[in-house]
């Protein structure tokens, strides 16, 4: 009869208490039960009868679904809304109010009525583009959401059965085997073997070995996290905490209460659009006391009012918004392209702000794999990559032949046995490969085409192309230290893995054909493949998403070794091994025994042969002989010391180091069993020896960094970016890996100045400028130590918790940093959020950490942010590009209100002329610059101090309206009064003139009358003069904003095919309003100063072209000098 834990205890309420992990580990197993009132079989935990249906079911109704409350969804009109309160648009809106205020106190003139309709049709298009493409940003984030576990294992009544996730209860018996996620968390009654991977929770990258509660606490960890990862073994647990209670959904709530950071794009809008409105506010009062000066104070408030909404509307760029909009909406989709999902448009300006990047090292900078570095052997290191592929090993491929390979294990070549024993003490596992058909050349896919394959799938999720969104096991990448599903494992779970830390990897292989090679890792060096044999048969081993290597991290990373040169499988099919002890971490070293292969056991019945790995400090002690030079000799002091320093020598990189060593048994007959026992103390009994070892060679086993990791950091440093890491790992693997990708490379720390005092060098201990630092050290520091360690160039931050990152974010934006936060767990979430920008992962990252950030790499890569901010400093230059070349015409638009307001002049402009360029020539052009490519050296120039190189500097708003400004509204006001002079119509007859308006009557010159008639064309060929000179002033202007430095002749005139589109369409657009009938009946224009129009157009050309090929020469000569300060924007 079941020994049954709480089956009759009386039961409270459902829901009870929230308990911490802490207090959980000191309960004891009846204390644990009683609080999770449910039922444990104590003489057998795995068929514990846990609770009753009914009472999971109340259970569920008091408790809530085990799920996290999502937050509430936005309303569509609030997220379109809070793009209409985008401060530009509101000067907008602002515009168009006063605009139809002006047509309803004018009636009879509908003018300023459609122009404020106009302003706002404007502002909703504008508006709608932005939430168009968040939209679409917001779709690809779909594609990501499939984290949580769907199912769960659990024991109800007795009844082992499988339900929906989020219908767990606390006090459910959960089962857990291999590949499962756990479901909530929770506290484990049995663990055999099991090893969970908690990375997203913690950081740390190794999976974590786990025990039972009711053993000792350094036993392992006995809670396991929701939403974490079984890489191994399986046990049951009790459910302690579900939903928001769970420790995901803990540090969730703490991302959504860490506040989020004004983007410096919005800052610089807000910054921009009270320049615009004070410089409209002193224009109106500049204007109005002219005219009460000169003309009284005759209807003053009629005069307050419409001067003031005419200087404003003048001063706003119409145009600007839509321009500003279109430029980042281009630069998304162009990040895109380079893997990078904008998710907020108005972080892409905060991406080329970057001062400091705070990356964590896991799957980032690293692979996020184990793999072979380095042999040690014959006195030698030899890099992996770099070796020469065994001569002997080469022909040994077919399965007939396999057998022979059984003469290696007893050869005297320490490189041969160390792949072949590789292969056999070891237990990875991997799935047959299918042989199929050799596929069409057109067909095949190298393992690089595979993984732009699936990333292309996570961006078809985002553009509406495919009906269903990938999941993760689809679109994810190489997949190491983590398991995409558990189908992907259940064909593994008939070899069982009592390892430390297990890895599930993806091993790829390219077809044979003309090219006969493997890739097993990508980006490894090529090697052959099975050969001939194979190629015979016209069928290959294609790459499948289900060829799949499961183990520890140190055993996979083995396997895919030595299956470079032989087929593991196959071997050891045909070397069976006849006996194993599996690794241990107390006893750090598993051994395994093979006999014979059947083709040659009448030739060799007088040997079995012992395989021996393990760390450097079990193994070494044991060994006796040495394989070196060819022949088995003792092994020497000498050569103890030279294979503990090359060792050391590992170590000290990061890297782990396991020594493979082998022994000859003597054979036994069949009815003979190996034994191997061990207590808990350590004390072994076998029938074998695993002394007297054979030492054979040392293997140097690390976290390979990604490929061009190490140069992008390099870039960042020329950048003037500062790259931190912020990692779980331990400091010395942080370290070295620092060191590897060049995070520490200019600087010493104080520990290493120490060390060279130590040995007679000197060294000032203070003026240290690289530090590792761990999340215990942080804890107890100081502000003055916070201060002193944050003005150091490289830094390591190790064993971090999540509110290490958090304060480590709010410290370097204290000091006014600009601060872009890297991660991929759930960890990470409440830092990102806090960050200027948030980067989250998009193949490994957890749905927290995606939705807590502002971009999410869909390659995590670290290269892909270097060419994120690259990217983000271009849309800086193109953004100040379009304002220069927008806001240059609007000096001119104002001049031709001036000289009406101020001199009684007929109107320079009328308000279609005026919309015709801000909506219609100017908009093409402007759009263009946003495909402008950068100019050089854009990664080699400090990141802008934001507080000062503001978007609109003042030598920009010196240019714009002073430099450039002005002489095109000078020529512009030149060829209007050209054409009146043409016509005989002085300067003087202008000046405060009742003519040239509705009902004026003849105008008198001399003996020359002009008509009402005669004058309003003269009007409308001096306005088209005015018109057509900005546009084409722009015309030739566009070209020298291409650039802020380079000269435009170097960079390149007509290189930016868009552009050139652009102002064909500018120049067509002015001729038609200009010289088409029709267009000059609706815009109020006629063709009769195109002489003048043509020479002032020729004047402008000079001198734009002139002055900025000087302006930009004197910026090259020297960019610190007086004249760099006042006219370089």
């Amino acid at each position: 009869m079941e020994n049954q834990i709480g089956a009759k205890a009386e039961r409270p309420a459902a829901g009870g208490e929230d308990f911490s992990d802490k207090a959980l580990k000191t309960l004891s197993l009846d204390e644990l039960v009683k609080r999770t009132r449910t039922s444990v079989n104590t003489s057998d935990l795995d068929v514990s009868s846990g609770l009753k249906p009914e009472e999971a079911e109340e259970r569920l109704r008091n408790d809530g679904k085990n799920c996290m409350t999502p937050k509430p969804p936005v309303p569509l009109w609030k997220r379109f809304g809070k793009h209409l309160l985008d401060p530009m648009l509101v000067l907008l809106d602002f515009a168009g109010v006063l605009s139809i205020a002006t047509a309803l106190s004018t009636p009879g003139d509908t003018t300023d009525l459609y122009l404020g309709i106009l302003l706002f049709i404007l502002v909703v298009c504008t508006a709608g583009l932005s939430f168009f493409q968040e939209g679409q940003a917001e779709s690809a984030m779909q594609g990501f959401q499939k984290m949580m576990p769907q199912n769960a294992c659990v024991r109800r009544g007795g009844v082992q059965t499988t339900i929906n996730a989020v219908d767990l209860v606390r006090g459910d018996i959960v089962i857990l085997s291999t590949g499962d996620r756990v479901p909530a968390d929770v506290a484990l009654l049995t663990a055999r073997g099991l090893r969970i991977d908690m990375s997203s929770m913690t950081g740390e990258s190794l999976p974590v070995k786990m025990c039972s509660i009711l053993e000792p606490p350094a036993a392992g960890e006995s809670i396991a996290l929701s939403g974490s990862q079984v890489m191994a073994g399986n046990g049951t647990g009790i459910v302690v905490r579900t939903g928001d209670r769970c420790t995901i959904g803990q540090i969730a709530s703490l991302a959504n209460q860490a506040s989020t950071t004004e983007s410096t794009l919005r800052r610089n809008v807000e910054h921009f659009v009270k320049l615009i409105a004070a410089l409209a506010i002193v224009m109106a009062a500049a204007m109005f006391i002219v005219t009460i000066i000169q003309q009284g104070t005759k209807n003053i408030l009629q005069r307050i009012v419409s001067s003031f909404i005419v200087v404003l509307v003048a001063n706003v760029p119409e145009g600007l918004p839509a321009a500003v909009s279109g430029c980042l909406a281009v630069a998304a989709r162009r990040m895109a392209a380079k893997n990078v999902l904008v998710k907020r448009l108005e972080v892409l300006d905060t991406l080329g702000a970057v001062t400091t990047i705070c990356t964590d090292k896991t799957g980032t900078l690293t692979q996020n794999h184990m793999a072979v570095a380095c042999l040690f052997y014959e006195g030698e290191v030899q890099p992996a990559d770099s070796l020469s592929h065994p001569r002997h090993l080469k022909e040994l491929k077919s399965a007939e032949q396999l057998h022979g390979l059984f003469d290696i294990c007893f050869s005297n070549d320490p490189l041969h046995c160390t792949i072949v024993f590789s292969a056999l003490c070891n237990q990875a596992t991997a799935t047959d490969f299918v042989q199929i058909e050799e596929a069409p050349a057109e067909t095949k896919l190298t393992a690089a085409r595979t993984q732009d394959v699936r990333i292309d799938m996570v961006k078809r999720a985002g553009s509406g192309r495919t009906g269903k969104a990938p999941d993760a096991e689809r679109h994810g990448s190489l997949v190491l230290g983590m398991a995409e599903s558990s189908d992907n494992v259940a064909r593994f779970k008939s070899s069982p893995v009592l390892i430390d830390d297990v890895t599930i990897k993806r091993v790829r292989t390219m077809p044979i054909g003309k090219q006969d090679f493997t890739n097993i890792n990508r980006g490894e060096a090529p090697v052959p493949t099975r050969g001939k044999a194979d190629a015979l048969r016209k069928q290959t081993r294609v790459p499948r998403e289900r060829d799949v290597v499961a183990g520890n991290a140190s055993d996979v990373a083995m396997f895919c070794f030595a299956e470079r040169y032989v087929d593991v499988m196959e071997l050891r099919q045909e070397i069976k091994t006849i006996f194993m002890v599996p690794f241990s971490s107390e006893r750090k070293w598993m051994a395994t025994i093979h006999g014979v292969p059947a083709a040659d056991r009448t030739n060799r019945t007088s040997k079995h042969l012992l395989i021996v790995k393990g760390a450097l400090e079990r193994i070494l002690p044991k060994c006796k002989l040495v394989l070196k030079k060819g022949a088995v000799v003792p092994l020497t002091p000498d050569a103890i010391a030279e294979v503990e320093s090359a060792c050391g020598d590992f170590a000290r990189r990061g890297e782990r180091v396991l020594v493979m060593a082998m022994a000859t048994l003597p054979a036994q007959p069949d009815s003979f069993s190996y034994t191997f026992e061990e207590d808990e103390a350590g004390n072994i009994k076998s029938n074998f020896t695993i002394d007297n070892l054979t030492l054979i060679s040392c293997l140097a086993l690390h976290d390979p960094p990604k490929v061009g990791v190490a140069d992008a950091v390099l870039k960042c440093q020329r950048a003037g970016i500062r790259v931190t890491m912020i990692t779980g790992d331990h400091p010395a693997t942080a370290e070295a890996i620092a060191r590897h990708v060049n995070i520490i490379k200019h600087y010493h720390t104080r520990e290493e100045i120490a060390a060279m005092n130590l040995d007679g060098q000197s060294g000032d201990v203070e003026l240290a400028g690289a530090a590792v630092v761990t999340g215990a050290e942080m804890e107890s520091m100081t502000d003055q130590q916070w201060d002193e360690l944050l003005s150091m160039h490289e830094i390591v931050f190790a064993r971090t918790s999540p509110m290490n990152k958090l304060e480590i974010v709010t410290r370097l934006q204290a000091k006014g940093e600009v601060c872009a936060m890297t991660g991929d767990g759930v960890n990470d979430s409440p830092a990102l959020r806090r960050a200027d920008i948030g980067i989250a992962m998009g193949l490994r990252g957890h749905d927290v950490a995606r939705d807590a950030a502002d971009v999410v790499l869909v390659d995590d890569d670290f290269c892909t942010i270097v060419n994120g901010i690259e990217e983000g400093r271009l849309i800086f230059d193109n953004l100040r590009k379009i304002i220069a070349y927008t806001l240059t015409h609007l000096v001119a638009e104002v001049a031709a209100i001036a000289i009406t307001l101020l001199a009684g002049l007929p109107p320079g402009l009328n308000s279609f002329m005026i919309l015709s360029i801000d909506l219609g020539t100017e908009v093409c052009p402007s759009l263009s610059l946003s495909y402008e490519t950068a100019e050089d050296a854009i990664m080699q120039r400090p990141p802008r101090d934001d507080k000062v190189d503001r978007l609109v500097s003042i030598p920009l708003f010196l240019y714009m309206y002073v430099w450039a400004g002005i002489p095109v509204a000078m020529l512009s006001i030149g060829a209007y009064l050209l054409v009146f002079q043409s016509h005989g119509i002085p300067l003087s007859e202008l000046v405060h003139t009742s003519y040239f308006q509705p009902g004026c009557g003849p105008l008198l010159i001399g003996s020359t009358v002009f008509s009402e008639a005669d004058q309003q064309y003269i009007l409308s060929s001096a306005q088209s003069a005015f018109l057509g000179t900005i546009v084409l002033s722009q015309f030739w202007h566009i070209f020298h904003v291409k650039t802020r430095v380079n000269s435009i002749f170097e960079h390149g005139v007509f290189n930016n095919r868009l552009m050139n589109a652009g102002v064909l369409v500018e120049l067509g657009l002015v001729i038609a309003i200009v010289y088409v009938p029709f267009m000059n009946s609706a815009f109020g224009t006629a063709y009769g100063g195109q002489t003048e129009l043509w020479t002032m157009n020729l004047v402008s050309a000079v001198y734009l072209t002139g002055f900025n090929e000087f302006r930009k020469y004197m910026l090259r000569k020297d960019l610190t000098s007086t004249f760099s300060h006042w006219m370089g924007w």
